[in-house]
């Protein structure tokens, strides 16, 4: 019998929050694959925003912010630079995407102050 568990907020030192899947079998082995961080070509094929936000100091903060931004449709992933206070926001770009205003209300939610947003090239950011 094999099993899989994913962990989904795994801090590398660069500060991506991303998932690590682990694998085992009933004989006591098992392997961990973590998940990649994304390519500059998925990147640059994606509708990516930037919010900045303060407060920000440690993995804990980054997966708060990371799951509130999960929830919000049109979110893709997430990536936390704790050294910059930015949150970075991969956008999908077969749904409508977030508002500024819903990026910031999940970074205020997650308990930290959010400030300017920088949408894709060519996107007002709507306020």
């Amino acid at each position: 019998m094999r099993l899989t568990l994913t962990l989904v907020f795994v801090i590398s030192i660069s500060g991506f929050v991303g998932c690590t899947t682990i694998s085992g079998t009933d004989d006591g082995t098992a392997s961990a694959e973590p998940t990649p961080e994304p390519t500059l070509a998925a990147v640059s094929e994606e509708r990516v925003a930037t919010i900045d936000a303060k407060g920000m100091s440690c993995p804990q903060c980054a997966s708060n912010i990371d799951r509130r931004m999960q929830k919000i449709a049109g979110v893709n992933w997430t990536k936390i630079d704790l050294g910059k206070g930015q949150v970075i926001v991969g956008l999908d770009t077969e749904k409508p995407r977030p508002t500024a205003e819903q990026l910031q209300q999940a970074v205020s939610d997650a308990g930290y102050t959010a400030g300017e947003v920088t949408l894709p090239a060519g996107e007002v950011a709507e306020q």
